[in-house]
Protein backbone atom coordinates (compact mmCIF):
# COMPACT_ATOMS: atom_id res chain seq x y z
CA UNK A 1 0.00 0.00 0.00
CA UNK A 2 1.56 3.30 -1.02
CA UNK A 3 -1.01 5.69 0.51
CA UNK A 4 -1.32 6.66 4.17
CA UNK A 5 -4.27 5.07 5.97
CA UNK A 6 -4.65 8.19 8.20
CA UNK A 7 -4.35 11.16 5.83
CA UNK A 8 -4.71 9.43 2.44
CA UNK A 9 -1.64 11.03 0.89
CA UNK A 10 0.96 9.22 -1.21
CA UNK A 11 3.73 7.84 1.05
CA UNK A 12 5.90 5.83 -1.36
CA UNK A 13 8.51 3.51 0.13
CA UNK A 14 8.59 5.14 3.58
CA UNK A 15 7.66 3.21 6.73
CA UNK A 16 6.08 6.31 8.30
CA UNK A 17 3.93 8.95 6.62
CA UNK A 18 6.07 12.08 6.10
CA UNK A 19 2.94 14.29 6.42
CA UNK A 20 1.13 12.99 9.52
CA UNK A 21 3.74 10.61 11.05
CA UNK A 22 1.48 7.57 11.07
CA UNK A 23 3.27 4.22 10.90
CA UNK A 24 2.49 2.23 7.78
CA UNK A 25 1.17 -1.23 8.60
CA UNK A 26 2.28 -4.29 6.63
CA UNK A 27 5.56 -2.78 5.40
CA UNK A 28 8.70 -4.89 5.25
CA UNK A 29 11.72 -2.86 6.20
CA UNK A 30 14.53 -2.41 3.69
CA UNK A 31 16.97 -3.81 6.26
CA UNK A 32 14.96 -7.02 6.49
CA UNK A 33 14.95 -7.34 2.70
CA UNK A 34 18.73 -6.79 2.57
CA UNK A 35 19.34 -9.33 5.34
CA UNK A 36 17.09 -11.87 3.61
CA UNK A 37 18.96 -11.33 0.33
CA UNK A 38 22.33 -11.96 2.00
CA UNK A 39 21.03 -15.10 3.74
CA UNK A 40 19.44 -16.39 0.53
CA UNK A 41 22.63 -15.76 -1.47
CA UNK A 42 24.75 -17.54 1.16
CA UNK A 43 22.43 -20.55 1.22
CA UNK A 44 22.40 -20.63 -2.58
CA UNK A 45 26.19 -20.63 -2.74
CA UNK A 46 26.34 -23.43 -0.17
CA UNK A 47 23.90 -25.52 -2.21
CA UNK A 48 25.89 -24.89 -5.40
CA UNK A 49 29.14 -25.86 -3.65
CA UNK A 50 27.58 -29.09 -2.34
CA UNK A 51 26.20 -29.95 -5.78
CA UNK A 52 29.54 -29.26 -7.44
CA UNK A 53 31.57 -31.35 -5.00
CA UNK A 54 29.13 -34.26 -4.91
CA UNK A 55 28.42 -34.59 -8.63
CA UNK A 56 30.66 -36.96 -10.61
CA UNK A 57 32.92 -35.70 -13.37
CA UNK A 58 31.23 -36.48 -16.71
CA UNK A 59 33.05 -39.15 -18.74
CA UNK A 60 33.16 -38.58 -22.48
CA UNK A 61 34.66 -40.40 -25.40
CA UNK A 62 37.52 -38.51 -27.01
CA UNK A 63 35.65 -38.22 -30.31
CA UNK A 64 32.80 -36.38 -28.54
CA UNK A 65 35.01 -33.37 -27.77
CA UNK A 66 33.82 -30.36 -29.76
CA UNK A 67 33.66 -26.59 -29.53
CA UNK A 68 30.65 -26.85 -27.21
CA UNK A 69 32.72 -28.81 -24.68
CA UNK A 70 35.65 -26.38 -24.73
CA UNK A 71 36.86 -25.54 -21.19
CA UNK A 72 34.63 -28.25 -19.67
CA UNK A 73 35.92 -30.39 -16.82
CA UNK A 74 35.61 -33.94 -18.16
CA UNK A 75 37.05 -37.42 -17.76
CA UNK A 76 38.42 -39.59 -20.56
CA UNK A 77 39.58 -43.18 -20.51
CA UNK A 78 41.92 -44.87 -22.95
CA UNK A 79 45.33 -46.31 -23.67
CA UNK A 80 48.58 -44.33 -23.59
CA UNK A 81 49.80 -44.44 -27.20
CA UNK A 82 52.59 -41.81 -27.13
CA UNK A 83 54.82 -40.47 -24.41
CA UNK A 84 55.07 -39.67 -21.63
CA UNK A 85 57.36 -36.75 -22.44
CA UNK A 86 58.85 -34.94 -19.45
CA UNK A 87 60.76 -31.66 -19.62
CA UNK A 88 62.59 -31.12 -16.34
CA UNK A 89 63.56 -27.49 -17.00
CA UNK A 90 59.92 -26.38 -17.32
CA UNK A 91 58.28 -29.13 -15.24
CA UNK A 92 56.00 -30.08 -18.15
CA UNK A 93 54.63 -33.60 -18.69
CA UNK A 94 52.54 -34.75 -21.63
CA UNK A 95 51.28 -38.01 -23.11
CA UNK A 96 48.69 -39.04 -25.68
CA UNK A 97 45.64 -41.12 -24.81
CA UNK A 98 43.53 -42.90 -27.43
CA UNK A 99 40.23 -44.72 -27.35
CA UNK A 100 38.09 -46.13 -30.17
CA UNK A 101 36.95 -42.63 -31.21
CA UNK A 102 40.16 -40.58 -31.30
CA UNK A 103 43.27 -39.27 -29.56
CA UNK A 104 43.82 -36.53 -27.01
CA UNK A 105 46.98 -34.88 -25.70
CA UNK A 106 47.12 -34.82 -21.88
CA UNK A 107 49.33 -32.23 -20.19
CA UNK A 108 50.33 -31.39 -16.64
CA UNK A 109 52.45 -28.58 -15.27
CA UNK A 110 54.91 -27.98 -12.41
CA UNK A 111 53.03 -28.55 -9.15
CA UNK A 112 50.77 -31.23 -10.59
CA UNK A 113 53.74 -33.04 -12.18
CA UNK A 114 55.66 -33.13 -8.91
CA UNK A 115 52.60 -34.55 -7.13
CA UNK A 116 52.05 -37.10 -9.93
CA UNK A 117 55.68 -38.21 -9.59
CA UNK A 118 55.44 -38.44 -5.79
CA UNK A 119 52.26 -40.53 -6.00
CA UNK A 120 53.54 -42.79 -8.79
CA UNK A 121 50.76 -41.79 -11.19
CA UNK A 122 52.84 -41.16 -14.31
CA UNK A 123 51.68 -43.64 -16.97
CA UNK A 124 53.85 -45.62 -19.34
CA UNK A 125 53.29 -46.53 -22.96
CA UNK A 126 50.48 -49.11 -23.18
CA UNK A 127 48.88 -48.33 -19.79
CA UNK A 128 45.12 -47.93 -19.45
CA UNK A 129 44.43 -44.52 -17.90
CA UNK A 130 41.45 -42.57 -16.69
CA UNK A 131 42.20 -38.84 -16.63
CA UNK A 132 40.02 -35.91 -15.59
CA UNK A 133 40.85 -32.31 -16.39
CA UNK A 134 40.03 -29.19 -18.35
CA UNK A 135 39.27 -29.89 -22.00
CA UNK A 136 40.66 -27.45 -24.55
CA UNK A 137 39.56 -27.60 -28.17
CA UNK A 138 42.03 -25.99 -30.60
CA UNK A 139 42.13 -25.76 -34.37
CA UNK A 140 44.89 -28.35 -34.50
CA UNK A 141 43.42 -30.84 -32.02
CA UNK A 142 42.07 -31.52 -28.57
CA UNK A 143 44.01 -31.27 -25.31
CA UNK A 144 43.29 -32.06 -21.67
CA UNK A 145 45.05 -30.27 -18.81
CA UNK A 146 45.37 -32.11 -15.51
CA UNK A 147 44.31 -29.89 -12.59
CA UNK A 148 44.13 -32.47 -9.79
CA UNK A 149 46.75 -35.27 -9.75
CA UNK A 150 44.35 -37.56 -7.86
CA UNK A 151 42.14 -37.58 -10.97
CA UNK A 152 44.80 -39.52 -12.90
CA UNK A 153 44.29 -43.26 -12.49
CA UNK A 154 46.76 -45.66 -14.07
CA UNK A 155 45.99 -49.33 -14.63
CA UNK A 156 49.11 -51.17 -15.71
CA UNK A 157 48.12 -54.49 -17.33
CA UNK A 158 49.98 -57.66 -16.42
CA UNK A 159 52.52 -58.78 -19.03
CA UNK A 160 51.57 -61.61 -21.36
CA UNK A 161 54.01 -64.51 -21.77
CA UNK A 162 55.22 -64.71 -25.38
CA UNK A 163 57.92 -66.41 -27.38
CA UNK A 164 60.34 -63.99 -28.99
CA UNK A 165 59.40 -65.07 -32.53
CA UNK A 166 55.64 -64.85 -31.89
CA UNK A 167 55.47 -61.06 -31.35
CA UNK A 168 53.76 -59.34 -34.29
CA UNK A 169 52.59 -55.84 -35.20
CA UNK A 170 49.20 -56.71 -33.70
CA UNK A 171 50.90 -56.79 -30.30
CA UNK A 172 51.54 -53.04 -30.42
CA UNK A 173 51.17 -51.46 -26.96
CA UNK A 174 50.79 -54.92 -25.39
CA UNK A 175 52.95 -55.49 -22.34
CA UNK A 176 54.81 -58.78 -22.91
CA UNK A 177 57.25 -60.97 -21.04
CA UNK A 178 59.58 -62.68 -23.49
CA UNK A 179 60.59 -66.31 -23.01
CA UNK A 180 63.44 -68.05 -24.71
Amino acid sequence: MSHCSQCGRYVGPYEACPYCGARMAGRVSIRAVKAAAVVLATVGLAVLWLAATRSPVPRIQIGQASATTNMAYVQVQGWVVRGPDYYSDSGYLSFTVADDTGEIRVSAYRKEVSRLRAQGRIPALGDLVSVAGTLRVHEDGVALTVNVPEHVEVLRPEPVERELGSITADDRLLRVRVRG
